[in-house]
């Protein structure tokens, strides 16, 4: 990483500022194709067990625990640059213990324009309130 041309700050500030941040030019082509296969293959392998709790639906592919289910992730997530932002938003102290990858699918047969997926959670998972009483 070039310190000269590279100011983590201001992505940092963007998250500050706006909830997220893109950082450019943090992964090659080859990066891309290399994540996506092992991606498609978690995907597939973990897909009975993503449908019985149903983080895979006709909409959405999805899987916890992703260090543990390809080699392949157990590197990609050390990029320096996206490292450096991550360290200035929550300090230098900070471990990365879990990630969750999620794909959004087409639509599914409903309109284009609403095709897309939110996932809020009202109530924090670890409050430790049945979903069922959220409501209330």
């Amino acid at each position: 990483m070039n310190a000269k041309t590279f100011d983590a700050r201001k992505y940092a500030k963007e998250i500050e500022d706006q909830g997220y941040t893109i950082v450019p030019d943090t992964l090659s082509e080859v990066q891309i194709r290399d994540a996506t296969t092992a991606m498609l293959e978690v995907y597939e392998r973990e897909r009975e067990i993503s449908e019985t709790v149903e983080t895979q639906t006709e909409h959405a592919l999805g899987v916890h625990h992703l260090f543990a289910k390809h080699r392949y992730f157990e590197e990609f997530y050390l990029n320096d640059k996206v490292n450096a932002v991550v360290r200035l938003v929550l300090g230098d102290d900070m471990v990365l213990t879990e990630t969750h990858a999620r794909s959004i699918l087409p639509s599914g047969g409903r309109e284009e324009r609403h095709g897309f997926q939110v996932h809020v959670d009202r109530v924090p998972y670890w409050s430790g309130r049945d979903h069922e009483n959220w409501d209330t």
